[in-house]
Formats: structure tokens, C-alpha cells, sequence
């Protein structure tokens, strides 16, 4: 059997307090097969990043303040994106991973970003949502699941 060559690892994070394990198990992955790393962040509302229960991830706390969520634009919401993705690359000790910041439906994104790239694996976070938030919100796993021939690891986390 001739070993299966992965060449591009693609690692969506979002905004969540459990990144950290995400961040760390795909970049163990990435290692392991010698492989060049995208990081790719999905933006969300502007209030998603300001919810107070957020706390800061790998010390990160840098995304924005609840009291001015409604006058931020696009813009400084992609910026804040784009410290977070690199305040990631730092802690991970690796600066030849590429950032990757994209507005859009999360499952919809990632695909994207991944069929462009040509991934050979993607790596997520797997939210253990309750039953009523996965029929009202929709399953980003789920939907990739179903939609890609690329194989996917997904590493859960809790919210």
C-alpha cells in the first residue's frame, strides 16, 4: 500500500473558547505530514465577537467591545479577523502558516476556501450544540459532511 500524500491542511477557527485545541491538534496534524497550514476564519456578526461571555482565547482578547459592536464595520471586524489569525500563528510558534479571513455562510465558506486551495484534509471544531440550536441554526459538520470528498477532522469542543 502506497501512503496517501497530504500536502495542505486547512484549519477553520472561530470565535469559540475552545480554539486553542483546535488550533493545536490541527497544527499536530499539519507536522506530522509535512504539510503547509491555512488558518481560515469565517467573519460572523459583529455582536458574535462582542458577546461578554466571551473570554480571551490563547490570551487573545483583542476583538471588539460590547459597547461599540454597532458601529463596527466590515472592515475593523476583518482586521480584528486577521490579528486574531496571526495572534494564533504566534502561539502556535509557526510563521509560514497562511491567514485566511472570508465573509459567508460558515460550511458554504470552507468549502469553498478548500476546493480553491486544493486541501487534502480540513480540520474544525465540532460544537456540541443541543438538538433545538441544530434544528433552529443548521450543522456546519453536518453540512460538510454531506457536501465534500474531503476528508474531515473534526475535534470536539464543548460551548
Amino acid at each position: 500500500m502506497v501512503p496517501i500524500k497530504m500536502n495542505k491542511v486547512l484549519i477553520a477557527l472561530d470565535y469559540c473558547i475552545d480554539v486553542q485545541k483546535i488550533a493545536e491538534i490541527g497544527f499536530a496534524v499539519a507536522n506530522s505530514m509535512n504539510a503547509d497550514i491555512m488558518l481560515l476564519h469565517v467573519m460572523a456578526t459583529p455582536l458574535s465577537y462582542s458577546s461578554v461571555t466571551n473570554d480571551p482565547i490563547m490570551g487573545f482578547s483583542g476583538f471588539l467591545d460590547i459597547d461599540n459592536y454597532l458601529e463596527i464595520g466590515s472592515e475593523e471586524l476583518e482586521q480584528s479577523a486577521y490579528e486574531y489569525l496571526n495572534y494564533t500563528k504566534r502561539h502556535l510558534g509557526a510563521d509560514n502558516i497562511e491567514t485566511i479571513v472570508k465573509e459567508g455562510n460558515s460550511a458554504d465558506t470552507i468549502l469553498e476556501v478548500a476546493n480553491f486551495n486544493s486541501v487534502d484534509i480540513i480540520i474544525i471544531g465540532n460544537h456540541n450544540k443541543k438538538w433545538l440550536d441544530k434544528i433552529m441554526v443548521g450543522s456546519t459538520s453536518k453540512k460538510l459532511l454531506e457536501e465534500t470528498n474531503i476528508p474531515l477532522l473534526m475535534v470536539p469542543i464543548k460551548n
